[in-house]
């Protein structure tokens, strides 16, 4: 006679010293066992490590027992923590502390560690047990929100700076190209106009570089002709790298237009080029190279700045474009070159990369959006507008600034009103008074700002034409005033000539209607 019950499991056989063994055998984290003593150098030796101890470190159980988990230990593990733990050891009380480690082939890598002796029947401690597991992803992402937070302060800090010091800047320039005009003959004076000139345009190259650091929109992107970029670029290096370094750039001509900023690129090719003649200790060459590529459906130009030098390490790379990260000696060196590098290639949409190793040098790929070929300007550097003069409607808050733009306008044969904010300039309007151009800036003191007075121009004064300005380096600055928009935008600090370029542009709109 059968029966329908299910056989009887067979007696179980797992004790508890099995069940334990198990568990250390499979488990994910790693378990060292140690003797207790010695706790000075060279410290207690390893007894038992799991296959996870292998799988973390690269190390064999035969290539640790008998030795100390201090070979884990590297230069770069924390002193301080050394010291913390062997203290806990000598209390014989368990710890958890972070600690940085270093595998077999020589990386490093993170662990959440802890410690717990073990005693006997008779209470003594016969051993330390140590349970590992791995935090390096974490630890990682930590750092990169750290980084990304101290990046955000520096570049809320430089948004401040910017604004106030491109006013300064405008007024600067401003007041130098009307001297210019002035000086005649006076050989000595123009020469030091020049010079005004000339640190008003190196200022506002620096501000530039600031603005890329604090994210700010690119106001003056558009379609930049690299091969004329490049060309100003080796003028100015054949007279700053030195006599036993080489430079060569090569023109591709189908890689030539890119969706950029002319100032900022320039700055970024000149920072990468610099930082290569610093990594060639005795003689070598930097090539600059570009070439196109279709990615995704989208045309781009790939420039490659390569140089013979020092080369860089794995760590070293992995904090090249960190904020205030540097290599070079104290004073040489900012440390936010290549985080402005990094930051106005990442605006525009495109990439970084870096390809180095130590004594066979190092390439940056920056891979910019493409193009099309830009339309010729409609007026010339050095130029007045052309056709009739416009009576321009100016408000500006900055009393300096204000004067300055007053004047260059009125050099150009505008007739000009000014306003200090937007209030006065709204009750100037509704005065019935007739204006041909608003020219204001975009952020100012008052109920309103530019950005509402000129909708309001614009709703309540269609024929009046709207030019604005603004040297705020803000990530709200209102989205519309990118390089497309309809409403001519003139970044801070300005020269005579870029009034004349946006009133020119004005004034070929307004023959059209």
């Amino acid at each position: 006679m059968t029966s329908d019950a299910p056989n009887s499991p067979a007696p179980s056989t797992l004790t508890l010293a099995n069940l334990l063994g198990q568990i250390g055998e499979f488990t994910e984290d790693v378990i060292v066992i140690t003797e207790a003593e010695p706790q000075d150098e060279p410290g207690p030796r390893i007894v038992y490590v799991n296959p996870a101890f292998t799988r973390m470190t690269g190390y064999t159980s035969d290539d640790v027992l008998g030795h100390t988990p201090r070979v884990l230990q590297g230069p770069n593990t924390c002193p301080r923590a050394r010291t913390r733990m062997r203290e806990a050891l000598q209390q014989w009380q368990p710890i958890r502390i972070e600690l940085l480690n270093y595998r077999k082939d020589g990386s490093e890598f993170w662990v959440d560690l802890s410690i717990t002796p073990v005693a006997d029947d008779q209470g003594c401690f016969r051993y330390w047990v140590a349970v590992q597991r791995e935090t390096t992803a974490a630890k990682r992402r930590e750092h990169d929100m750290v980084a990304a937070q101290r990046l955000k302060a520096v570049g809320e800090m430089t948004g401040g700076i910017a604004h106030d010091f491109n006013n300064l800047l405008t007024a600067i320039s401003g007041a130098a190209e009307l001297l210019a005009a002035k000086v005649g003959q006076d050989a000595e004076s123009a020469r030091l106009v020049d010079a005004i000139r000339a640190a008003a345009h190196g200022g506002a190259s620096q501000v530039r570089r600031l603005m890329a650091f604090s994210r700010t929109p690119l106001l003056a992107r558009g379609p930049v002709d690299l091969h004329a970029v490049l060309w100003q670029l080796e003028l100015l290096l054949r007279r700053s790298l030195r006599d036993n370094v080489t430079l060569e750039i090569r023109h591709h001509p189908q890689a030539r237009w890119v969706d950029a900023e002319a100032v900022q690129l320039e700055a970024s090719l000149l920072n990468l080029v610099l930082n290569a003649q610093d990594a060639i200790a005795q003689s070598g060459r930097i090539a600059i190279d570009h070439r196109p590529l279709v990615r995704d459906g989208r045309d781009w130009v790939c420039v490659e700045v390569s140089d013979s030098g020092s080369g860089m390490d794995a760590v070293t790379l992995a904090h090249i474009f960190e904020p205030f990260f540097t290599t070079k000696d104290a004073g040489r060196g900012s440390g936010l070159g290549l985080a402005m590098v990094k930051s106005f290639i990442t605006q525009l949409g495109g990439e970084v990369e870096v390809r180095s190793q130590l004594g066979q040098g190092t390439t940056f790929t920056l891979t910019l959006p493409a193009a099309l070929p830009a339309v010729a300007s409609a007026a010339a550097p050095g130029t007045s507008a052309p056709g009739r003069a416009c009576r321009v409607l100016l408000v500006e808050d900055d009393e300096v600034v204000r004067m300055t733009t007053a004047a260059m306008l009125e050099s150009l044969g505008h007739e000009v009103h000014e306003c200090e904010n937007a209030d006065d300039a709204l009750a100037v309007l509704e005065g019935a008074d007739t204006f041909d151009v608003l020219f204001t800036d975009l952020l100012m003191p008052g109920s309103l700002g530019g950005h509402a007075l000129a909708a309001l121009a614009k709703t309540r004064w269609p024929a009046m034409h709207v030019i604005m300005t603004s040297g705020w380096a803000d990530s709200d600055l209102p989205e519309h005033l990118s390089a497309d928009s309809r409403t001519p935008f003139v970044l801070k600090p300005y020269t005579r000539d870029d009034l004349a370029r946006a009133f020119a542009r004005v004034l070929a709109s307004a023959s059209g209607d």
